[in-house]
């Protein structure tokens, strides 16, 4: 639950880093587990499960890995004093309760409340701030999640300072807070036609994996598109904005039926994307003149039906279901489009002048399900800035 002013929000931490509860003292002394008196109440938590895990035949507690107790390094100080985890879930705790002590720490410098205004340091804008949740993120006017923490924030006017530099604190604040409008917008009753349609996953590596054996398994392109049918997230982790949709074999009248339709949203609206499917058991090209081969051909043919029949029916597709529409929002006949097909390994040697025509005439890509996986993974790992991010769609 979200609160008004910081000291609210320090009420509710102040339970969550002390010390151990009475009823995981009695548990402590039922089990027969000694520890240390002065272990937080998250750590003692953490510990009785990897105990209670033992005796209910559990799957045991795994080691710490390196990124958590890189947080715990980055996080604690001094007095803190010596920190080694036994286990990852143990681990975990120690970074949250650590997480929760720094928050409450800022919290106290900033004394931040609803309506001061705020610089977002690392951002470099203006917001007026909306609430605090409980574990200290700060929320802003306007929506839409927008949101920091309170050590990447400064305050920079009071909700009652009615000087001439807080009043042109609130006017960056508002002007910013007017740039998010369409996509407050868009979050309204567009987003609510294509919400169970909205994926908010994100894949992982056991998900890529196991995509990469469906494809190289895959004698056609029939089962890859039944996996990613169920695991849409495959796809729309390589999307940018803030809301991403995927619709799997959606009609377009009766005569066609793209493998996939995805979309993501920015400031402009929603970007959609159409996707084709074709059989990985394919060189993409001819050998003799580097044309395309038939299955690269089918696919791009495919795209060009699927625009001609959006230009001819573009208002059926882009009306409500509740008009007797598609639900297609705002989607545009020169949609960009992307055939996937082929393996690397059954690529003939080529110039890819075909595939660039293609590309550049029609914005239609071309790519292999190697390029899909290299994507996947170079998306997973990526932690640079999303206005450069390589591996988007």
């Amino acid at each position: 639950m979200s609160k008004k002013n910081w000291s609210e929000v320090i009420d509710a931490i102040n339970p969550i880093i002390g010390g151990a509860t009475k009823e995981q003292k009695k548990l402590l002394t039922f089990l027969g587990i000694n520890l240390s008196s002065n272990l937080p109440y998250l750590v003692v938590a953490a510990k009785l499960r990897d105990n209670l895990a033992k005796i209910l035949d559990m799957p045991r507690p795994k080691e710490p890995n390196l990124f958590q107790m890189s947080r715990i390094e980055f996080l604690k100080i001094d007095s803190d004093g010596i920190i080694e985890p036994k286990s990852n879930s143990e681990a975990e705790a120690w970074g949250k309760h650590l997480s929760l002590i720094r928050r409450m720490e800022h919290l106290k410098r900033l004394q931040i409340e609803s309506g001061d205004i705020v610089e977002v340091i690392s951002e470099n804008y203006f917001a007026e701030v909306s609430s605090i949740g409980e574990e200290g993120r700060v929320y802003f006017k306007g929506g839409n999640g927008a949101a920091s923490w309170p050590d990447l924030l400064e305050v920079r006017a009071k909700r009652d300072d009615q000087s001439l530099e807080a009043s042109a604190f609130r006017k960056q604040s508002s002007n910013h807070s007017r740039q998010l409008a369409p996509i407050r917008q868009w979050s309204g009753s567009k987003h609510r036609e294509l919400i169970k349609y909205s994926i908010n996953s994100y894949a992982n590596k056991y998900d890529i994996d196991l995509f990469e054996k469906v494809i190289s398994q895959a004698n056609d392109e029939k089962p890859i598109q039944k996996h990613i049918e169920n695991n849409p997230h495959l796809i729309t982790t390589l999307l940018g904005g803030r809301y991403k949709y995927c619709i799997p074999q959606k009609f377009l009248g009766a005569e066609y039926r793209p493998d996939f339709l995805i979309g993501s949203t920015d400031s402009l609206g929603i970007n959609w994307i159409l996707i084709e499917l074709e059989t990985p058991k394919s060189g993409i090209y001819l050998k003799l003149n580097g044309q395309l081969d038939q299955y690269a051909r089918k696919g791009v043919a495919q795209i060009q039906e699927w625009r001609e029949w959006l230009l001819r029916n573009i208002g059926y597709a882009t009306n409500k279901i509740s008009q007797n529409g598609l639900g297609l929002i705002d989607i545009r006949p020169k949609s960009k489009a992307i055939v996937i097909v082929g393996r690397r390994t059954y690529m003939r040697e080529t110039k890819e002048i075909a595939r660039n025509q293609s590309r550049d005439n029609n914005d239609i890509h071309i790519h292999t399900y190697d390029w899909l996986i290299e994507n996947l993974y170079g998306a997973m790992e990526f932690d640079g800035s999303p206005l450069n991010h390589p591996y988007l769609f």
